[in-house]
């Protein structure tokens, strides 16, 4: 699973907690990457993965998501009897710019 047909999409606050919280997520902010920008992200390891990163409450992830005019994609995949969680994080506009490209002229 990896491509944007096989995931949801949202920006729906209520939807991205409930989907974080049923799989044991928590929100976090990452250091800064290489334009100097923090990052945020989820952690599903309960912290044992991410050694750069500090736990944030949902309200200061979910401001920085609406300010960078994020879509939260997501999705569970099963493969081989084996359940994985997948999301990642996109910009709205490269969203729009991606369905304009595959869109019939």
């Amino acid at each position: 699973m990896n491509t944007i047909d096989d995931l949801l999409a949202t920006t729906d606050h209520k939807t991205i907690l409930e989907w974080t919280r049923r799989n044991q997520g928590i929100p976090i902010m990452k250091s800064k990457n290489k334009e100097g920008v923090k990052e945020i992200a989820i952690d599903f390891s309960n912290g044992t993965e991410n050694d750069d990163a500090v736990a944030v409450t949902w309200e200061e992830w979910l401001r920085v998501f609406d300010k960078r005019k994020l879509v939260f994609m997501y999705g569970d995949h099963i493969n081989n009897e084996q359940s994985r969680l997948y999301y990642r994080l996109e910009s709205r506009q490269s969203l729009v710019t991606a369905a304009l490209k595959h869109s019939p002229q």
